[in-house]
């Protein structure tokens, strides 16, 4: 006599209760099988509850088992068996802003996870750069003029074949006082920066990217033509007494980003904004020298209120990992560096 010791719905009528044993050994039979011919690794897991009374209601009639019973823990993934190597940021950084402050932590933040070449774009006649065997081009350029920065997009290409990497990081603080005070001229200066230099720039370097083939990326990833990070603030999605033109301007900065993000991803181009927390930068040490004692006290209580004062390679590593295609996915996106700063209230 043939015995069958398959599970189908006659061993199952005469076996009711069948182990949950038997279920698990089938399941780690067909994983082998499948981790074995395909060198994937298999993480799945399922539980058999005791509750149910009856097995046979959730199986299937027929050869093929459906295991209604069991509740997957895990998903199936298909994972290859090897860690990442190589640097993280291998392609061509574009950066304006790029002679001082976070613009130029940025780029060394770009140089030290394997760029193999960095572009500052500033006003700035000197700038303070090491890469450490990086090689390095520095553009003199205006960002709210078009034309600098057609030219500055144009000269790094030509030197380096393309852009893989924008980062639009030139930006100014601008002049405090209340909306009910404010210069229109002064309004119009920081707008000009900070919302009109960013759409300049990233209007050239969009232009750019779209001509490009894609950057090499991990096998399962989709292709990455270009990537794009704009320095918004804290003040984007939050505000404080006297900043309007500053506020103004980062919200904007929130805007261009959603709005290129959506015109880039058929294209394979990325754009995203970060909102750094605050940092004691050239900028903010000019603004608060401007109002003495009360700035200084302004100090105090917005890093009582972030917990602690950030570091300026804090943000240029989020500004590169952000760029990177392991950020596949992430299009539009307005990340908060900050520490818990726009979720704290209590200033302390």
């Amino acid at each position: 006599m043939r015995t069958s010791i398959g599970l189908n719905s006659n061993a199952l009528s005469r076996y009711p209760h069948i182990p949950s044993v038997y279920i698990y050994f089938s399941f780690i039979a067909w994983g082998a099988y499948f981790y074995i011919s395909n060198r994937y690794i298999l993480n799945i897991c399922y539980a058999y509850s005791p509750a149910i009374e009856n097995p046979r209601r959730y199986f299937q009639h027929g050869t093929t088992l459906t295991p209604k019973c069991l509740i997957p823990l895990l998903s199936l993934s298909h994972q290859p068996n090897a860690k990442r190597s190589g640097p993280v940021a291998p392609g061509v950084a574009f950066i304006t802003g790029g002679a001082r402050g976070l613009g130029n932590a940025v780029a060394v933040s770009f140089a030290k996870e394997g760029a193999r070449a960095v572009v500052l774009v500033d006003i700035q006649d000197a700038a303070t750069f090491e890469a450490g065997k990086k090689e390095c081009l520095a553009i003199h350029a205006d960002v709210t003029k078009e034309d600098e920065m057609e030219k500055a997009v144009a000269e790094a290409v030509a030197k380096f074949g393309r852009i893989d990497y924008a980062a639009n990081f030139a930006g100014v603080t601008g002049r405090a006082g209340l909306v009910s005070d404010m210069s229109l001229d002064e309004y119009q200066k920081t707008m000009a920066v900070n919302s009109s230099g960013v759409i300049i720039s990233t209007k050239w370097e969009l232009r750019q990217m779209m001509k490009q083939s894609s950057i090499d990326v991990e096998e399962g990833r989709v292709p990455q033509s270009g990537s794009i990070v704009n320095c918004a603030s804290v003040n984007s999605v939050q505000a404080n007494v006297g900043s309007a033109a500053y506020t103004a301007s980062k919200h904007a900065v929130v805007g261009i980003t959603k709005v290129a993000s959506l015109e880039g991803r058929n294209h394979n181009i990325r754009v995203n904004a970060i909102s750094p927390g605050f940092l004691y930068t050239k900028m903010i040490d000019e603004a608060l020298k401007r109002h003495g004692d009360l700035g200084e006290a302004h100090w105090k209580t917005y890093e009582a209120r972030q917990g602690r004062q950030a570091a300026f390679s804090e943000i240029g590593d989020a500004a590169v990992l952000l760029s990177t295609p392991r950020m596949s996915l992430v299009n539009g996106h307005n990340l908060v560096i900050d520490n818990g700063f726009t979720i704290n209230e209590s200033n302390t």
